[in-house]
């Protein structure tokens, strides 16, 4: 799709790709601010047509390929945190992990202590790391989720199955609950 004929338009979607908001791209394309106007161009099908080709353009530029970020997920989903540690049972040194392990982890919490050091014939401060105190792993579930998503694992919007109304007595219905139990009681 070629650059939009209506100049508002097209600055409309490069600022929305730039990362701006609906009404604040809205307003910097020249149109006075309303919510409402801004939501409805928004969803305009050429609107998103080009908003999806900048957002492929600029992935493109930048070298980003949907295998990239499978793969980045892959890392998270299917992650194992016995990675992180030692053979007896230690946290490794964060330079020691190996880049599968390391770009599972979303967070690492240290304890610091500060330490008067003799540099150079003058004391000065320096902060050490005294031990490490929480390691947080990024969430698996949302990674395969994604993953799954991307894959068409997950048929979302199935139809409801039919309902089947089948007009029948308590009674009847107590006699052919008490024929499946003796039926099922035999078979055993």
């Amino acid at each position: 799709m070629p650059v939009l004929e209506d100049a508002r338009h097209e600055l409309f979607c490069q600022e929305r790709v730039s990362g701006r908001s609906i009404i604040d791209s809205y307003v910097a394309a020249g149109f006075k601010r309303d919510t409402g106007n801004a939501t409805v161009l928004n969803g305009k099908p050429h609107i998103q047509e080009r908003l999806a080709e900048l957002k492929t353009a600029a992935a493109e530029r930048v070298e980003i390929t949907q295998a990239m970020v499978l793969a980045e997920l892959g890392k998270i989903g299917f992650s194992d945190i016995r990675k992180l540690f030692t053979d007896d049972g230690k946290l490794k040194h964060v330079t020691m992990l190996d880049d599968d392990a390391a770009a599972a982890i979303q967070s690492i919490e240290v304890d610091t202590v500060k330490r008067r050091k003799l540099k150079d014939g003058e004391e000065h401060d320096e902060t050490e790391i005294e031990g490490t105190i929480k390691v947080k792993l990024w969430d698996k579930r949302s990674a395969l989720v994604d993953i799954g998503k991307h894959i068409g694992m997950f048929k979302e919007g199935l139809p409801e199955p039919p309902q089947v109304n089948i007009n029948i007595s308590d009674t009847e219905l107590a006699r052919l609950i008490a024929f499946q139990l003796t039926k099922a009681s035999k078979e055993s």
